[in-house]
């Protein structure tokens, strides 16, 4: 009985004081080992595992930069075929209305189905130049020469209908 009666006559002091000056003993070898580690330049798995992630990161932020400039060049290269093809969808129209105005010019007969088309493809013309935020400057004069004859020949009846 007299071993239980000195178990609780513990100096809570003293214990105390030990396990404070045991984790600051603690704390200060850890500060040592991480001091000569730096020194001798002394890898841990941790340290090996952190720079093998940050080489990763490195890798992968090169890829998306390159990955990035490779998607603008194709998309430039796009753009630039839609450019290409826009105008020479534009002058493809054009030419057709110009060389049916020179058509008439030269008084080459042309019928109801020839007039509608050029009309037509006219239409899509404005139609494209106006999509675009572009002007006719071209085929204007060429359609009023183009509408005049068409109504000429309406009135002399020589359209086919």
């Amino acid at each position: 009985m007299e071993a239980i009666a000195e178990l609780t006559k513990i100096n809570w002091i003293l214990f105390f004081i030990t396990l404070f000056a045991i984790a600051f003993a603690i704390k200060e070898i850890i500060e040592i080992v991480g001091y000569f580690k730096r020194k001798l330049r002394i890898k841990t798995g941790f340290d090996e595992d952190k720079e093998t992630f940050e080489e990763r990161i490195f890798t992968l932020e090169k890829h998306d930069k390159w990955q990035y400039n490779e998607i603008t060049k194709i998309s430039q290269g796009i753009d630039d075929i839609k450019n290409t093809l826009l105008k020479d969808n534009i002058e493809k129209k054009r030419k057709s209305i110009l060389d049916f105005c020179s058509s008439l010019s030269n008084d080459q007969k042309q019928n109801r189905e020839a007039f509608n088309d050029i009309f037509r493809t006219y239409a899509e013309y404005e139609q494209i130049l106006k999509d675009n935020k572009m002007e006719n400057g071209q085929a204007e004069e060429s359609m009023k020469f183009i509408r005049e004859k068409y109504q000429e020949k309406l009135r002399n009846g020589e359209l086919n209908i």
